[in-house]
Order: structure tokens, then sequence, then C-alpha cells
């Protein structure tokens, strides 16, 4: 009997340590899916770095440059061909826009939650310990054998 719950027991462990090590909140999986989401981060991060660095262009040409301006103005309608831009140099104040783009946030994502993983490796103890009772009452127990024995000669 004192075997069966060591096995159930060692079994137990064994069977907690091999799910949270592989689909638990900090296991292999979980791994691999913040390193897949690392991986969109940097690149999201690199696509705002390009976008933002264009635009800075782009605001800073028509902030400085006369033609710039005017082709942009034709460009979207505001000016014919025929007509003539006078340009005014005002100083603005410093626009900073409301959503510079997109933020990513990491949300832990596990197969199993650790709670799931203590109650199937308790079921998988459980289960062995129900596993050996039923083997240790399909066997004959040694004091029958002995009697058995006994009554043979």
């Amino acid at each position: 009997m004192k075997r069966i719950f060591i096995a159930s027991c060692w079994i137990g462990i064994a069977s907690y340590c091999a799910l949270a090590s592989l689909v638990g909140p900090s296991g292999l999986v979980s791994c691999m899916k913040v390193a897949t989401a690392t991986e969109y981060m940097k690149q999201n991060a690199a696509e705002l770095s390009s976008l933002n660095a264009r635009y800075s262009s782009e605001w800073e040409s028509l902030r400085t440059e006369a033609e710039a301006t005017v082709l942009e103005a034709r460009s979207l309608g505001y000016l014919a061909d025929d007509e003539v831009v006078v340009r005014l140099s005002v100083a603005a104040p410093e626009f900073v826009p409301p959503s510079a783009g997109k933020r990513l946030s990491y949300e832990p994502v596990s197969v199993l939650s650790e709670g799931r993983v203590k109650e199937l490796a308790a079921v998988a103890a459980l289960l062995t310990v129900i596993a050996g009772m039923a083997l240790r009452l399909a066997k004959p127990r040694q004091r029958e054998i002995l009697t058995q024995e006994a009554s043979r000669t």
C-alpha cells in the first residue's frame, strides 16, 4: 500500500512538472508565443519609425519649402495651375499629434492555467492510486497463498 501511495505521489509530481514546463503559464508553448509577439512588436516599431521619419520630413518640408507647399496645395485642389501663392511665414506652435501610432501591449496567453495544471496532476495521482489498489485487489494476498500451500500439504 505504501508503494502505491509513493508511486502515485511521484506520478502526480512528475505530471505537474511536465505539464507546467510544457503548457503552463511559464512553459515552452507560452515562451514560443512570447517570442512571436516580441517579433511582431519589433516589426511594428520599425514600421512606425519609418512612418514617423517620412511624415516628419514631409512636415518639415511643408513648413520650410515654398515649392513643396505649392505642390501639396495644388495636389489637394486648393490652387489652380494659373494661380500664384504668397506664403507668409508665421511662427506656428509645435504640433504634437494626439496619437503617434498603434500601441501594442502583450497579453500573456497560456494553454493551461496554473490551477488547471495542478488539477490534472492531482487527477493523475488519484488515477494511479485507484489503479494500484485495483491491481493489488486483483492479485492474491501473501497470507492467502501461504494458507493454500499449507492446506495442500
